[in-house]
């Protein structure tokens, strides 16, 4: 049973004290943890780190109006029905909804803590907690999902995936978008109940391609059971754009999906 202390051990160990970080995480990877995703929680701000975690709400999606469908948007309108809107849950960063199964126990406990800062982004918003919070966190919108990641290395932060691979590294997002790529469009209701646009992320299947390019900033700790993998956001970020400039195919997944072609080309095109 991996207990907070070992956890409290390992942000000292690695230099992660006082520093934000942003926890890609399984809870089973520890093979059993003491207070469960509370410790991971409390460990960081008893050592005063900021932590970030992706609160996404993949089920607030909806319809794309009529004349809001670019091409090149990773998706064939023709294929999905486009059922009305008025069911359907509005986004307030005050609420805790979250796409539970997606996301994993840690990011609902984070929305669960009376002290937590969520960004406005109503399909993938980030949540934080910790001394930065705000600064991490308050400028994210609509038109600037990864705004929290982008703070994160400009503060010298760090990426911990906690018994995860590549494939949930958010991070790789970002610099798609850095490499030049644009940011695919998807779109939800505002607090009033009106449909807006957003930026968000394409295909993660394929990033398990960046190992070449990630692993030399890599460092790997031992938690428990849990295998952590730590890279500072700065240079994983950089080394990644690096790497999609040299090759744009490397974040093509093993089914070539649509989302993958269309990243690849660019991303969405407005006529």
């Amino acid at each position: 049973m991996t207990t907070k202390t070992e956890i409290i051990q390992a942000l000292e160990e690695q230099g992660l004290a006082g520093k934000p970080v942003c926890i890609h995480s399984s809870i089973k990877s520890f093979g059993g943890l003491e207070g469960g995703p509370g410790a991971i929680i409390d460990a960081c701000l008893e050592r005063d780190c900021t932590l970030v975690v992706p609160a996404f709400t993949y089920m607030l999606n909806v319809s794309p109006p009529p004349d809001q469908r670019p091409r090149q948007n990773g998706r064939d309108y023709s294929q999905s029905p486009d059922p009305s809107s008025s069911d359907k849950t509005y986004y307030r960063p005050e609420d805790n909804i979250i796409s539970a199964k997606s996301m994993g126990a840690l990011p609902v406990a984070v929305l669960e803590h009376p002290a937590r800062v969520r960004g406005d982004h109503p399909l993938n918003s980030f949540a934080a907690l910790g001394p930065r919070s705000q600064d991490l966190i308050q400028g994210q919108g609509p038109d600037r999902v990864y705004y929290p990641l982008e703070q994160l290395a400009q503060e010298g932060g760090f990426v911990i995936l906690m018994g995860v691979d590549y494939t949930s590294l958010t991070l790789i997002h970002l610099a798609e978008h850095l490499a030049g790529r644009r940011l695919f469009k998807a779109w939800a209701l505002d607090s009033q109940g009106k449909t807006i646009i957003c930026d968000v992320g394409s295909c993660s299947n394929g990033f398990m391609n960046f190992a070449s390019a990630l692993d030399p900033v890599l460092r790997e700790a031992r938690v428990g059971e849990s295998l952590w993998k730590i890279l500072p956001a700065k240079e994983a970020l950089d080394a990644a754009a690096g790497a999609i400039k040299v090759r744009p195919d490397i974040t093509r997944c093993a089914d070539n999906c649509l989302r993958c072609q269309d990243s690849i080309k660019g991303g969405p095109i407005f006529d």
